[in-house]
């Protein structure tokens, strides 16, 4: 379906430029060419890991060279594309994390990574089950309010592995930084002049909090929460 609107967008000779976000499932060099023809001016690739194992654990139907294999075609074709990590989820630790490090490091011409930790917890889902089995949550009654699931062994060793990882290379982000509230002010400004999502400014972000916070971290890892703090 996605490949015919791509098509009619052709056909019709539309003056179209969109932004859009995917799975690397089913998507090669022919399709790849097909989008870049209809305007796209960005993707937004949704890995989630780097690990082949935490990849079978989301249930997500590819693998980490997968991934890598689609980044390279959007290189190819110079579409501008971000990638997206989901950590955090049953097993993942030390090993799955630097997986995913490792992967999002290598991406060529990427113009961004963003590492978010929590898997939000919902009714009717297996992750459910192993919250409740975990003692993550006493009851269902605890989902009144938005909960996240993290796994056990994503510890504090992990979230600094991470944060230092993403203080090393100028083109990884910890999702919670985009809260900070020197982001929130740059967020606005990327509203007002219309430069949404702030993903195609690269490193930009990165270099204006390296300079508001004389470079240390503006984040860290709060134990007892689970969670990134600012």
């Amino acid at each position: 379906h996605a490949l015919a609107v791509c098509e009619e967008i052709i056909r019709r000779n539309l003056k179209l430029r969109f932004e859009v976000e995917l799975s690397p499932v089913g998507q090669d060099d022919d399709s790849v060419q097909l989008l870049k023809a209809a305007g796209c001016i960005g993707v937004d690739l949704t890995a989630d890991s780097g690990s082949d194992r935490m990849l079978e654990t989301l249930r997500r139907g590819f693998t980490a060279d997968a991934l890598d294999g689609v980044a390279k075609l959007y290189a190819k074709h110079s579409i501008p594309y971000t990638v997206g990590f989901l950590l955090g989820g049953p097993g993942e630790d030390r090993e799955s994390l630097e997986a995913s490090i490792q992967l999002a490091s290598r991406l060529p011409k990427m113009s961004s990574a963003y590492f978010t930790v929590g898997i939000l917890i919902l009714r009717h889902t297996d992750l459910l089950k192993i919250a409740l089995a975990e003692g993550v949550l006493a009851s269902e009654d605890g989902l009144f309010r938005p909960t996240f699931y993290v796994s056990k062994s994503f510890d504090t060793q992990c979230a600094q592995r991470l944060i230092d990882a993403c203080q090393n290379h100028w083109r990884l982000y910890i999702s919670d930084y985009f809260y900070t509230p020197l982001m929130k002010k740059f967020l606005k400004l990327a509203d007002w002049s219309n430069e949404r999502p702030l993903w195609k400014h690269g490193a930009t972000p990165k270099v204006v909090d390296k300079i508001f916070h004389l470079g240390r971290p503006s984040l860290r890892w709060d134990e007892a929460r689970r969670c990134f703090v600012f």
